[in-house]
């Protein structure tokens, strides 16, 4: 993987730099110029939020801060391809950045994911290998630290689109609020709604 663009914040204000990434695998150039996050002034950028990375299998790649904390978390993303053709690449933002390659159709797979603090977010977008678009979907977690286990988090992509819920708790996005969410949790990631 190549990051491309600029992954440092503009020193001066109104001006906004934005980070990609290119895949090849060997020589043949699987996604090109996909969008990874963009910073201005007043933003952390990519190096200072992600300054390790490591490739935890051959399709999953972590960058974050602190990464054996990470892998070590008892907080978990399930991710699940529940349409009938492979994911080229989803981008998973949930404390550290995860990148999931080649993703079969019909397929799960379980991350550990850093534990955040009194509210948690939750974000992700991707690709299929025919060029077809995941829109980007966020999902926030106001859990205010007064669970007794660990966040689970079920994010299950269909034929267009990506959804995020908890077996934990209720979420929200769009113009919900924490005191109304609009994301109601789920018996398990098995038994997700797929709503978009």
């Amino acid at each position: 993987m190549q990051l491309t663009g600029n992954r440092f914040r503009p020193k001066v204000p109104g001006v906004e730099h934005e980070a990609r990434f290119n895949l090849l695998k060997g020589s043949e150039p699987l996604v090109k110029n996909a969008y990874v996050d963009s910073y201005d002034w007043f933003d952390s950028d990519f190096a200072e939020m992600y300054p390790e990375h490591k490739w935890v299998t051959d399709s999953v790649l972590r960058f974050g801060y602190k990464l054996a904390q990470s892998e070590q978390s008892k907080d978990t993303v399930t991710i699940s391809n529940r349409s009938d053709k492979p994911v080229r690449y989803l981008k998973i933002t949930a404390g550290d950045m995860l990148f999931i390659f080649d993703l079969p159709a019909r397929s799960a797979t379980k991350l550990a994911v850093p534990h955040q603090g009194w509210h948690s977010w939750v974000t992700a977008e991707g690709a299929f290998p025919d060029g077809q678009s995941l829109p980007v979907n966020g999902v926030n977690f106001f859990h205010r630290d007064k669970l007794n286990g660990p966040l689970q988090y079920c994010l299950s992509v269909s034929e267009n689109s990506i959804s995020i819920e908890s077996p934990v708790i209720d979420g929200y996005n769009g113009n919900a609020t924490a005191d109304k969410p609009n994301v109601p949790k789920v018996a398990n990631c098995d038994s997700t709604n797929g709503r978009p």
